[in-house]
Formats: C-alpha cells, structure tokens, sequence
C-alpha cells in the first residue's frame, strides 16, 4: 500500500505530547512552564512556540497519518511495523517491538533525531515508575519486592533475557550482555548512549500535569486542523495559568 513519511501521536491526550513532540520543543530551547513569583506561567504561546507547534501541525498535515487525531502509541508504532509509515518519531522501544514477527522486520534502524539549532539533543523520558504507598500493611515485604525489582541482577536478567530492553542501570546499559543482546537493533545502542546524557523529563513538575497537558494536546489538534496557532495557543495559555495556580 501506500507508505506515507512520519508517524507520531495524535489523540486527545497528555501522552501525545510526551514522546516526539516534547522533544523537539525542548531541543528548540523551548520550555512548557515558567516560574516567576512564585507562579506558573505558560511558555507554549511564546513566538518561538507557536511557531514551531505550526511546523509541527503542518508535518503532521502533510506527511503524516490520515487518522492521526486517533493516534496513540499503538496506531503509531503499528504503522512502521506494517511498513505504511516510514518513519516514527516515539518512544525507542515502541519501534524495538516492531522490529521483530512484522513486514518492516529486519529493515528498521535507529537515530537521535534532529538536532535543535544550538545543537542540542534534549529529549524527553518517559518513566515507568515502582513506589510504595503509605497506607501499606505490608511495608516490610513492599520494600524487599522493591529492592530485588530493582535490583542490578534483577535488571540485567530482564534487559538480556527477557522484554525490558530500556535499560535504567548504568551497569546494565554498559554490559557486553546488553549490547550484544541489541546488536541485531540497527544503531539502537549508538542512539541510546549519544541522547542519554542530555535525557530527562523536560516537564515542569506540576500537579494539574495531565490535565493541562491534555489540554496541550487539544490545541494541538485544533492547529492541525486549521486553527490559527497563535490565537489557539494564547487561548491555552490564559485557560492553563489559573489551573495550574489554583
């Protein structure tokens, strides 16, 4: 069928902006949120914003998926595997899964994606977190589950013989075991260590995150869809500076 150039997140949703998106915006040296006196105020409306939240909307537009506003994920990194979408700019293990029992198997290699004008190469992780809740009754046994999950012998086992392939110890990333394992990952190991120093969560740590960035993710839509951007995005920016201060 026909193959068209990039696939990323569409839907209506805070995680639509997480992987791709968040991390070119960051790489152009933008930023989410600001702190001044004390209050949060919202950078997505900024010149340099808007401009590139236009870009981003017309690449969506003109080489993009014809459904991306249902995109999530799923439809995104299905869409390399099958080999409808060339390229998908997401998170790296999503394409690691379609590089295995798909069409495009075997033909996907990995890169750290376009550098922002100064150079830079921040991108965005995504975490997957274990924590203990308060309230437990059973503190004691939490805390053993805890340490033997994540635990260097623990991790190396699943990074080399089972589906964690996302290292998050430095020991397992470094092992010959690991690499070895990803050697067949075209260029995954070469992109993991060349974006990691300037990987982080590159949110403002707030408590309305996901609804104001789902909210994000709406403008986002609405650009696509022909929206003025500025007027969409100074819209979201007055409607989020009294959520995230209240």
């Amino acid at each position: 069928g026909d193959m068209y150039g990039i696939a990323v997140r569409g839907s209506k949703e805070w995680a639509t902006i997480h992987p791709g998106f968040m991390t070119m915006y960051s790489r152009m040296g933008l930023t989410d949120f600001e702190l001044a006196d004390g209050k949060l105020v919202p950078r997505m409306n900024t010149p340099e914003a808007v401009e590139f939240t236009d870009k981003w909307a017309k690449m969506v537009a003109d080489s993009g998926p014809a459904g991306w506003t249902s995109y999530t994920w799923y439809q995104a990194s299905s869409d390399l595997g099958a080999g409808n979408a060339a390229m998908l700019f997401d998170a790296d293990i999503a394409a690691y899964f379609q590089n295995e029992d798909t069409p495009a198997a075997g033909k996907l290699a990995w890169h750290p994606g376009p550098k922002g004008p100064d150079g830079s190469l921040d991108t965005n992780m995504w975490i997957w977190s274990l924590g203990m809740n308060a309230a437990s009754e059973n503190k004691e046994a939490a805390w053993w589950f805890l340490q033997w999950a994540t635990s260097q012998e623990h991790l190396q086992y699943a990074a080399t013989k089972k589906q964690h392939i996302d290292a998050v110890r430095r020991s397992v990333a470094d092992s010959a075991e690991y690499k070895d394992r990803l050697s067949a990952a075209d260029n995954f190991i070469e992109t993991f260590e060349e974006v990691m120093p300037q990987t982080a969560i590159q949110f403002t740590p707030q408590t309305n995150f996901f609804d104001a960035t789902t909210s994000w993710a709406g403008a986002l839509q609405q650009i696509y869809n022909g929206s003025d951007a500025a007027g969409t995005l100074d819209k979201l920016a007055s409607d989020l500076e009294g959520r995230v201060n209240s």
